[in-house]
């Protein structure tokens, strides 16, 4: 059963996470998500991971799929990616969600977040009012 009541408005979000240093299977750089996965996991309402078989491989590509209730929830979960990517200037995430047929995407490196549109998604996603100027 989901956590997150059928009523309330939900955000779900598909969560990436690279690396400019490390190889995506380096035992180092999966030591690092994996705990990321950990923090992540004790914040949001829902937390699920999917595995898009790669043709010709083992394993496949992994997606980290999210979902959230309100927005204290998201920014929680936001805060605790972006002290992770502080740890590591080479580290980056990106949050992509479907929204009327077009994915919106908010990046988030050691330079920042653009919060005028991570704002603006989260709001419209929980259908709480924009905010004045």
């Amino acid at each position: 059963m989901d956590p997150i009541a059928e009523d309330r408005p939900r955000l779900e979000l598909v969560l990436d996470v690279g690396s400019d240093a490390l190889d995506a299977n380096d035992v180092r750089w999966l030591s690092q998500v994996s705990r990321l996965h950990e923090d992540v996991r004790r914040e949001a309402d829902a937390f699920r991971r999917e595995v898009t078989p790669v043709e010709g491989g083992k394993g496949g590509i992994e997606q980290i799929i999210l979902a959230f209730g309100t927005a204290g929830v998201f920014t929680a979960v936001v805060d605790i990616v972006k002290a992770w990517i502080s740890q590591d200037k080479t580290r980056r995430a990106v949050f992509r969600v479907k929204e009327g047929g077009q994915e919106k995407v908010i990046e988030i490196t050691a330079d920042g977040v653009d919060k005028a549109t991570f704002d603006a998604l989260v709001r419209a996603k929980l259908g709480l009012p924009e905010r004045d100027g």
